[in-house]
């Protein structure tokens, strides 16, 4: 248990801004600060050390007596006799009051409960799927004891859309209360999919293009995902596959490329576009290529050789 100790300049400060309000105890009254005291709030007064009840008057002027912080839980905070005699004493008589050398002050805490974080960490995990993948917290795990202080609390988390891809997943955990965010903290979870995935009804060869006949959508439950499945309109029909697929298997967009649109030697429509015109000529292909990559052409009638990208079917775009 750590300790913490109350600055005397500042113990002497709240002494001298109270010294306009000083209160005659009672030669009746008996009054005993404690060695050791608990307490709920975030700020210690002098009342919360008192043992037993207080006239009215002198409970008043305690609670007048900020003595700083509370402790964080799992901290053991220590005030001074000396100290505490010097912002007491401007204000009434101490004489006869009973104050140990030393007193510790703890805040009421208590454990974060594993089940609580667990609880709390599978919600938002499941709040990351979409449409096409359900994400499951299959366990969550805290690396350590979290001292929390005994009032309601809320969990709130947070991650990279990026890091959901793989099996274990880094949460940031924040620890709030009614005040304020009280600390934050690193969890892990490993996380399972489910997913309705495209499955393959039959054997597909390598460099085949994928028709509606060759698959059905069907629920499965993944290891990891890659992010295009997390995409509700991804499709691998008109995709050509990069190797063999088994029929049962997951079609997984890593399998895939999308199709050829030119092969080197096709006759292409070139297309030089502005806003004012658009002009077509033929072109033979220098190279192959997909949708948007970027290919040399030659025009037939200029029999010059132009750079374009292509924009669909044996269609090359070539900027005026």
């Amino acid at each position: 248990m750590k300790q913490v100790r109350m600055p005397t300049r500042v113990a002497l400060w709240i002494g001298l801004s109270l010294a306009a309000f000083p209160v005659e105890a009672s030669e009746s009254q008996v009054v005993r600060f404690l060695p050791a005291v608990q307490v709920t709030a975030e700020r210690v007064s002098a009342s919360d050390l008192l043992e037993g009840e207080a006239a009215s008057t002198l409970k008043t002027m305690l609670d007048r007596v900020d003595l700083g912080y509370s402790p964080l839980p799992g901290y053991k905070k220590i005030i001074e006799r000396a100290a505490l005699v010097k912002v007491l004493t401007p204000l009434t008589d101490i004489s006869s009051w009973t104050i140990p050398d030393r007193i510790e002050v703890e805040r009421r805490s208590r454990i974060l409960e594993q089940d609580e974080i667990r609880k709390a960490a599978e919600e938002f995990v499941a709040s990351l799927g979409t449409a096409a993948v359900k994400v499951q917290a299959e366990s969550v795990v805290s690396p350590r004891e979290i001292h929390v202080p005994d009032t309601a609390i809320r969990l709130e988390f947070a991650t990279s859309r990026r890091a959901l891809m793989g099996k274990r997943l880094d949460l940031m955990m924040s620890i709030k209360t009614p005040t304020g965010l009280f600390r934050k903290q690193w969890v892990q979870a490993t996380i399972g999919y489910t997913a309705t995935v495209p499955v393959a009804i039959r054997d597909i060869s390598p460099f085949s293009t994928v028709t509606a006949d060759d698959f059905e959508l069907a629920e499965r439950k993944l290891e990891t995902v890659v992010e295009k499945l997390l995409d509700p309109a991804f499709t691998p029909r008109g995709q050509v596959t990069r190797r063999f697929v088994r029929a049962g298997e997951v079609i997984s967009p890593l399998y895939l490329s999308p199709p050829l649109l030119v092969r080197q030697g096709d006759h292409v429509t070139i297309v030089v576009r502005s806003k004012a015109f658009e002009i077509h000529a033929e072109g033979v292909a220098r190279a192959a290529g997909r949708m948007g990559d970027t290919i040399m052409v030659l025009n037939i009638d200029s029999k010059k050789i132009l750079l374009g990208r292509i924009t669909g079917e044996k269609e090359v775009e070539v900027k005026s």
